[in-house]
């Protein structure tokens, strides 16, 4: 947990709780990509199911677009397994574009969003 504390500290909400009264029920964690400072990457985007459909995937993935625009980021990609209709039909219908299989992990697609002059 001394990585995600460390991370938090450099880069101030870039890990976030959803909450919906007392209870967290999403969660999401972002960088920049390692390789390329213009890129950022969402290492997990989460909603609990009896959540899902209700708009706060799309708030997380509002809070995201801002966040890398802050940082500068012209896009930002996330992993996803195509098994995962659920999901995979959640990022397509917020702009991300699926770039196909990681090279290292051909289980597993990238998805890219890019930011242009007005994030949503």
């Amino acid at each position: 947990m001394q990585w995600l504390r460390q991370r938090m500290t450099e880069i101030p909400n870039s890990c976030v709780h959803v909450w919906k009264e007392q209870q967290i029920i999403g969660q999401i964690e972002m960088m920049r990509c390692q390789h390329d400072s213009s890129v950022g990457y969402v290492n997990l985007f989460y909603l609990t199911p009896e959540f899902r459909g209700q708009g706060f995937g799309q708030q997380l993935d509002q809070h995201a677009a801002h966040f890398f625009k802050r940082l500068g980021c012209q896009s930002a990609r996330l992993n996803v397994s195509p098994t995962n209709r659920v999901a995979m039909r959640f990022y397509l219908k917020h702009g991300w574009v699926d770039l196909g299989q990681r090279e290292d992990d051909p289980e597993v697609h990238y998805l890219e969003k890019k930011y242009g002059a007005n994030v949503q």
